[in-house]
């Protein structure tokens, strides 16, 4: 199996477990979606389906459409986090960003001498 055969199937495990966590069965996200419960119980199982599927099931399920593609601890962390920690680790992030990019900014400068 490929890895994006395997980042597809993680897909579907995704849903399965926001959809659980939500406490929604398979028919009550069939009726948010407009998807048929063999549909859905298909992306679930396989991770396959359009990407207007994806934004589908996403808003029924009030979240994100990012929190399809992330790995279940950065799901964790959105689900549980405040505001506060959020907006902090982007800080982080954007600064780790910044740094790195500053850094090869400077390397490539400091080569031209």
């Amino acid at each position: 199996m490929t890895r994006e055969q395997l980042e597809v199937e993680r897909i579907g495990r995704r849903i399965r477990m926001l959809r659980t966590r939500r406490q929604l069965t398979i028919n009550d996200l069939s009726a948010a979606t407009d998807l048929t419960a063999t549909e859905l119980s298909q992306v679930e199982r396989t991770g396959v389906t359009t990407s207007v599927n994806l934004a589908k099931i996403a808003v029924a399920l009030d979240i994100p459409l990012l929190c399809l593609f992330i790995d279940r601890e950065q799901i964790d962390f959105l689900f549980d986090a405040s505001i506060e920690e959020i907006q902090l680790r982007e800080r982080e992030h954007t600064d780790k960003m910044l740094r790195a990019f500053l850094d090869k900014v400077f390397n490539a400068l400091g080569d031209g001498d």
